[in-house]
């Protein structure tokens, strides 16, 4: 698959709060990752699904580390800001 026809891809699944924790649980150590992005696969809706984040170089005081980043959308459910 193409780095394009993956971003389209990509583009049509906006994850929910859990599908995004998921995501973000996989993800490697931005120190030791040798690529500048990582895609982790969730469950939706019986399929695996694409979450991308981009690893950008951020100041923390003196120095720059890396951190990783989701610029996507996120998908809000009444169930994700209410306890019942």
């Amino acid at each position: 698959m193409t780095d394009s026809n993956q971003r389209k891809q990509e583009g049509k699944f906006i994850p929910n709060m859990t599908q995004l924790k998921e995501a973000v649980d996989q993800l490697p150590d931005p120190e030791e990752w040798p690529e500048m992005s990582y895609i982790s696969a969730v469950s939706a809706t019986g399929r695996e699904a694409p979450v991308r984040f981009k690893k950008r170089a951020v100041s923390r005081g003196s120095k720059k580390t890396y951190r990783w980043i989701y610029e996507g959308k996120v998908l809000i459910r009444k169930r994700d800001t209410h306890e019942d």
